[in-house]
């Protein structure tokens, strides 16, 4: 059982970087793909190898070290691929709703504590 911090780490980018990698292969590998998304590979993986007793995470402080700076700069990443014009384009009160639904996010964060 891998118990180890950065191992487990390894092993996760590993499987990722795999998975990206057969995405990109002709034949079984995109008709598999076809069927099963990737997404749900990336997701189900990992928690295989946590069923499995491969890694263990009981005593891991990967899970707030991921929150705290991985997850922050997948977000401005993902915020950089914004197509700007389309969102502007659908409409005033689409964009009202959205607005509404953050700051309701932030207040209950707030609230709730």
């Amino acid at each position: 059982m891998i118990a180890d911090e950065i191992a487990i780490l390894d092993l996760l980018v590993l499987v990722f970087l795999l998975v990206g990698v057969t995405r990109q292969f002709e034949g079984d590998w995109q008709k598999s793909y076809t069927f099963v998304l990737l997404i749900l590979v990336c997701y189900l993986v990992p928690s295989l190898m946590l069923t499995a007793c491969l890694i263990d995470t009981s005593k891991s402080n990967l899970w707030p070290t991921a929150k705290d700076y991985f997850l922050p700069v997948a977000l401005v990443l993902l915020t950089l691929s914004i197509d700007l014009k389309a969102i502007i384009g659908l409409g005033p009160k689409t964009l009202f709703m959205f607005v509404a639904a953050i700051l309701t996010a932030d207040l209950m964060r707030v609230v709730i504590g």
